[in-house]
């Protein structure tokens, strides 16, 4: 009830003070507040925060802030107009000022995500590709309506990449690797790496081609059948079949039946993948020869007669080369086994011994040739190896070693063994050793025995398995799984392997030490104590080999002493009155977690609890109380605690000090008395009154103190104490009084200056002071009054600011205690000066380039020309809008982006008063963009080459400074990379080279100033320079006299020179990479190369031999008689090609070509056939496909020649008759002399040519002149002709004739 009074009296006392205070600040509207958000994502992810400014259209100073999430207030509290969160939800501000406040703002919402994880992707879905396919990698984040940049990295090295797709446009085994990618918005977030997705680029394999027959000689009608394939599976490839270069057919499979050698050439296949642009390079060559009949012979295919079960030997009966057309009959001891060309035995058992032989039956015909040779053939049973393992355990585990024997019963002298491991050859040595065992060496082995020098092989020994398994490492569990234990608390420890344990052996150690003697998986600690503490490991031993595991996980055991309770009272004092209550706390000096108390009273539990809280009633109350504590869960109970002994008295006396008058402060000069009451109805009691816990009074029968004059000593804790014998009662509540002399004043104002409009508030402040104080104001020495523009509201002073009232003026203040008659001091002066017109307001910009690139930083600076207090509060505003952070004098633009350009103001409020500068206006730009350009422009390159890439920027390129990256890591300067300025040299190009290069720019002047990374540059160098490479065209083994003759140098890449030499010396120089010889010639043969140029890099294919063989010389000889001739009748020509092959022919007629393909040709002689000219040359369907032409032919050649034999004769004769009529004339008319006989026929007769008719061969007597060259050929085929006179008097072929000056003479008859 007392109690009650105390509070009612303190709520009188206090209520006139808040209700005084409350009816100071008037009520005021304040607009709905808005909220801003900085940055204003409606989907933040969960690493971002954003700031939220509850912003209020109006200036209201002092304004204080309430925030709401949810709909509830946001704890803890924030009275700031700012505040940073990072929970998504719904938000509401509202704005207050004193009891004025705003209503809710409209809510704002944002949603919180988890950061996505990109997903990565290959198109085309391959996952393998081959060299020089495109394949594009993309990656997305899905479910995401932000706009993500993108990084690539390559086997976890950063690519440079910002775009979600890389298109490898011609893979390189270089491409090969593990890509991811992490999206990320700038300023913002950055994702996980995805997924690694695995690009392998697989060479591009080579075609195997086999044929069905072992041979590469065939006959006609003999088939051959050609596969092309891989050594792996050849689905999905198709197969392009070229012969001699040509392609011939598109298949897997070339059959090809024999007719003649035209089948005879180089085939050879290559593959195309279906679908894909993928070729690879041509398969091995196959050289196809098919030629006639040869002589048969008998061939065998060992040299040695003694033969084991499943070896095989194969006898050939044949002729040295093909057997084509020939059957063969098989003898066993001269009985007939089989009738084959191939007689092949794999020998089964010694019934296959015997003498063979064989004999040839040409098909068709009775031709059979002599038996051949005698083979004796000798089979004995083929041994079977013995494997033998050592140590035969069934498991092995790392680092063991073992050893397997291989060999027979008996001698295994001459043999060797092959080991194999799961059916795959590994070894051949009878001994197979492995020291060291891993899990590559799990398998099947086994063993086969070979003969050596023979294809003698054995049965497969018997399988030995090999089971390798990796060393275990074994489990640590414990039980209970407590990390903390008491004294005499039992626990376990079990070292296993999740499986069986059986044969291994373990060791525990504790701190690293051994600590068991007994090898087993357990160990237990049945009574633990403090010196089993520590940690604990095991490690696994195999019994009987030399195989330990590693360590076990640690387990650490704590084993602490049990701890003893403390009782501890609420309170000091052990007697207590009705009514009192004291609570005793059970517990441990650090924390009880996990633990429950039981309490006792003399000796009988009374509760369980941490807390025994007594309300004393009387005193059946008093007693001996302690606790013990309990171990949930577990068998730990502690000692007892301390004892708390409990008094309960019945009475309870209460002395209560009251203090007049009741002021907390008292002032120098007032009175001040205490009286002690005491509710106890008795008497005989002394009154004690403290001061500051010392007895100030000397007469203890009054219950009353005085101070009649208050000093400044006076002050302090005053309480009193009633006494009577030997009981004390408490003492009573202390009051603190304090006593002071008057409080001095001070105007307290941040206003030192004003301006028009304004409204200038001074405050006349008593320090700590909460008492009704009434305040009197002073200006330049007068009392100040309450007029229109000055008010006085308390101890505050208004002044409205008018442009008349320019000046500086003086203010003091004192005040007057209401009630009291206490006065303070004067204050001290307050200046203030009032400016006649409004402040001038300076815009300011820094740094101050006319255009800020995005990216720098930009300060604005709003400032006051005159000399003003700091009270000013800046907004800034952008195109009329208020941007974030602008609540500053400076507005600072951290990295400028383009959203910063526009019309920039700044507005500065003093107290609801706002004064505005001039607009400034920012432009904002981006960097320029720079680019990379590569010189020379090849795709590839080779070592030692010289590349120059230079880095472009359109706009003042020399302001700025440039790097250089090569995936992603920035290059230096070094022996092979020159860096100068905007150019990258790399002097001599190496395959390390090789990367995507891009570069930026750093101005020199603005060094925030950078700008983007270029699109990157692929650099392509090949480690090491392939040789250029000659193909003929076609590829001929040699090649004919007036055949064309292409030599193509092949050298990958761009812009390469060629220079061609034959025979080591130059032949022409030409940028195309063909040499062509028109028309070969035997001049041609030689080895030719050529050397690949570019710059100052060349180099030099191999030598590429060329042989051209003269085509065969073809001789036309003239069949038909010259009688004939000159009689009109056939003119017959026979044509023949001087070689052994078999021709047929063409025949020209003034280079006309006839219809006729024997080798002799008949036309009919006539006055027009005999003027014209014959020629003919051999034609064939296979190369060489032509003969050399002959020499032309013309019949009136030889009647030409005949003119003029039949004109010489003529004179000859006319001589011959001078002479006889000179001789007669002599006769006459000399003497005559002795006779000598005269011989007849000396002159050739020319009556028969006479008599016989005219021919129009006669008639036709062509007198026009030979060229020299048709002379020279008709003198060649004059040697051919057989001649007859008409008259008989020239008799042909045996007349011998001379030949001088292209003149023939024949021996009269």
């Amino acid at each position: 009830m007392e109690m009650f009074k105390i509070l009612l009296l303190t709520v009188a006392v206090i209520a006139p003070v808040t209700s005084q205070n409350a009816t100071d600040e008037p009520i005021i509207a304040i607009p709905q507040p808005e909220i801003i958000p900085n940055p204003a994502h409606k989907v933040l992810y969960s690493t971002e925060q954003v700031s939220l400014q509850c912003s209020v259209s109006e200036s209201i100073p002092d304004l204080q802030y309430e925030w709401f999430k949810d709909s509830s207030p946001l704890n803890p509290t924030n009275d700031k107009s700012i505040i940073t969160v990072n929970a998504g939800g719904t938000y509401e501000c509202r704005a207050k000022k004193g009891s004025s406040a705003s209503d809710n703002s409209n809510p704002y919402s944002f949603t919180l995500q988890a950061i996505p994880t990109p997903k990565l992707t290959l198109e085309p879905k391959l996952t393998e590709i081959y060299p020089s396919e495109k394949v594009t990698l993309s990656c997305e984040i899905q479910g995401s309506s932000d706009t993500w940049s993108y990084r690539w990295f390559k086997n976890n090295e950063a690519l440079g990449e910002s775009k979600s797709l890389i298109e490898i446009k011609s893979a390189t085994m270089d491409s090969s690797g593990d890509y991811t990618c992490e999206g990320f918005l700038t300023s913002r977030v950055t994702t996980e790496k995805s997924t690694a997705l695995t690009l392998k680029v697989k060479e591009t394999p080579i075609p195997k081609l086999t044929v069905s027959s072992a041979w590469t000689e065939f006959f006609p009608n003999e088939q051959i059948t050609m596969q092309c394939g891989f050594e792996s599976s050849s689905d999905g490839w198709s197969f392009d079949w070229t012969k001699n270069g040509k392609t011939i057919k598109t298949n897997p499979t070339l059959t090809i039946t024999a007719k003649n050698s035209s089948d005879s050439g180089q085939y050879a296949c290559k593959g195309k993948l279906n679908g894909r642009s993928v070729i690879t390079q041509q398969s091995n060559v196959f050289q196809l020869n098919v030629t006639g009949t040869p002589i048969p012979k008998l061939t065998v295919s060992s040299a040695w007669t003694e033969f084991f079960p499943n070896e095989q030997i194969t006898m050939q009966c044949g002729f040295g080369s093909s057997s084509d057309g020939w059957s063969f009959e098989w003898t066993k001891n001269g009985e007939t086994i089989k009738t084959n060309p191939t007689l092949t035995i794999t020998a089964k058992s010694s019934s296959d011994s015997g003498q063979y032989a064989c004999k040839g039956n040409l098909n068709g015909r009775s031709v059979i040739t002599q038996q051949s040779n005698v083979f004796q053939l000798n089979v004995t049973e083929t041994p079977i190896p013995k494997l033998t393992a050592d140590p035969t355990w069934k498991e092995f585990f790392p680092n063991e070693q073992i050893t397997m024997q291989c060999g027979f019963e008996s001698s295994s002298d001459g043999w060797s063994f092959e080991w194999t491991k799961n059916g795959t050859q590994i070894n051949t040595n009878p001994t197979l050793t492995i020291t060291a065992i891993s899990s590559s060496n799990s398998g099947q082995y086994a063993c086969k025995g070979k003969l050596n020098g023979r294809s003698v092989i054995t049965q497969q020994s018997n399988v030995f398995q090999l089971n390798i398994t990796d060393i275990p490492v074994p489990k640590l569990t414990a039980n209970p799984t407590w990390t903390e234990f008491f004294p005499n608390e039992q626990i376990t420890m079990q070292c296993g392997f999740g499986s069986s344990t059986d044969g291994w052996s373990f060791e525990w150690t504790k701190n690293g030490t051994q600590i068991n003697t007994n090898p087993t998986p357990t160990l237990t600690i049945t009574a633990t104590s403090s010196s089993d503490s520590g940690q604990y490991a095991c490690k696994g031993k195999l019994n009987g080999r030399s195989v330990t595991t590693q360590q076990s996980n640690l387990f650490q055991l704590n084993v602490r002493e049990t701890p003893i309770p403390k009782l501890t009272p609420d309170s000091a004092w052990t007697e207590f009155f009705p009514n009192e209550q004291i609570t005793m706390q059970c517990g441990f000096g650090s924390s009880s977690d996990g633990w429950s108390f039981e309490w006792t009273k003399n000796g009988e539990t009374i509760k369980t609890n941490p807390t025994l809280t007594i309300t004393a009633k009387n005193s059946s109350d008093s007693g001996q109380y302690l606790c013990t504590g309990k171990l949930n869960g577990r068998l730990v109970i502690t000692q007892q605690s301390n004892v708390f002994q409990l008094n309960v008295k019945d009475l309870l006396p209460n002395p209560r000090l009251t203090q007049t008058p009741d002021f907390q402060v008292i002032y120098t000069g007032e009175k001040l008395t205490f009286n002690c009451t005491f509710e106890v109805q008795s008497s005989g009691w002394e009154y004690l009154f403290f001061r500051d816990s010392k007895q100030i009074n000397t007469d203890t029968s009054a219950n009353s103190f005085s101070v009649t004059s208050a000093k400044v000593q006076d002050g302090g804790k005053y309480c009193c104490q009633t006494k009577r014998r030997t009981f004390t009662s408490d003492r009573s509540d202390e009051r603190t009084v304090i006593v002071k002399d008057p409080p001095s004043v001070k105007v307290v104002s941040d206003w030192t200056d004003a301006f028009p409009g304004e409204t200038v508030t001074l405050q006349c402040v008593i320090q700590d002071i909460s008492e009704n104080w009434t305040y009197n104001w002073y200006k330049n020495g007068n009392i100040v009054s309450s007029v229109p523009d000055t008010q006085i509201n308390g101890n505050t002073l208004s002044i409205s600011v008018k442009p008349d009232q320019s000046g500086t003026y003086k203010y003091v203040c004192y005040a007057e205690l209401e009630g009291r008659s206490v006065m303070t001091g004067k204050s001290s002066l307050h200046l203030l000066k009032v400016y006649g017109s409004k402040p001038t307001i300076s815009l300011d910009q820094d740094p101050k380039y006319p255009e800020i690139y995005t990216g720098e930083q930009v300060r604005l600076t709003c400032s006051i020309k005159e000399q003003t207090s700091p009270q000013w509060t800046y907004q800034w505003k952008k195109d009329n809008t208020v941007p974030d952070n602008s609540g500053s004098q400076t507005y600072t633009i951290s990295s400028a982006t383009m959203l910063h350009k526009g019309s920039y103001t700044c507005h500065i409020s003093r107290n609801g008063v706002t004064f505005s500068s001039e607009p400034k206006k920012l432009t904002i730009i981006e960097p320029p963009q720079p680019t990379v350009s590569k010189e020379p422009q090849w795709e590839l390159f080779y070592p030692t080459e010289k590349v120059t890439l230079t880095c472009l920027i359109d706009e003042k390129p020399d302001d700025w400074n440039y790097e250089w990256y090569r995936n992603g890591n920035k290059l230096s300067k070094d022996n092979d990379i020159s860096l100068s300025g905007k150019t990258l040299t790399i002097n001599s190009a190496k395959s390390s080279h090789t990367g995507n290069y891009t570069c930026q720019a750093k101005h020199k002047q603005r060094l925030p100033v950078t700008t983007k990374e270029t699109e990157a540059l692929h650099l392509n160098i090949l480690g090491s320079t392939p040789e250029p490479t000659i193909r003929p065209e076609p590829s001929f083994e040699f090649f004919y006299t007036d055949e064309q003759v292409q030599l193509t140098c092949s050298m990958p890449g761009p812009a390469w020179e060629y220079h061609w030499y034959k025979d080591s010396k130059p032949t022409k120089t030409s940028a195309n990479e063909n040499y062509i010889i028109n028309s070969a010639s035997v001049h041609d043969t030689g080895e030719y190369h050529c050397k690949a140029k570019r710059r100052a890099f060349s180099i030099q294919s191999k030598g590429q031999k060329v042989q051209v063989k003269a085509l065969s010389d073809t001789s036309l000889n003239l069949v038909t008689e010259l009688s004939d001739i000159i009689a009109g009748n056939i003119l017959t020509l026979n044509c023949e090609v001087l070689d052994d092959k078999t021709w047929n022919y063409t025949w020209f007629e003034n280079n006309q070509e006839l219809n006729e393909s024997s080798s002799t040709l008949k036309v009919k002689s006539t006055e027009e056939t005999i003027k014209n000219e014959f020629k003919c040359r051999g034609k064939r369907t296979e190369r060489p496909l032509y003969s050399y032409w002959s020499e032309g032919f013309m019949a009136n050649n030889i009647l030409f020649k005949r003119k003029i034999l039949l004109a010489i004769s003529g004179c000859f004769v006319c001589c011959i008759v001078i002479l006889i009529i000179g001789c007669i004339v002599l006769k006459v008319t000399r003497k005559p002399e002795k006779k000598e006989p005269v011989r007849d026929n000396l002159f050739i007769s020319l009556a028969d040519s006479k008599n016989q008719a005219t021919s129009p061969l006669m008639e036709y007597i062509d007198s026009k002149p030979l060229e020299k060259e048709s002379e020279e050929k008709e003198e060649l085929q004059l040697d051919s002709i057989s001649v007859t006179h008409v008259d008989g008097v020239i008799k042909g072929e045996d007349s011998p004739s001379a030949e001088t000056n292209g003149l023939t003479s024949f021996k009269a008859s």
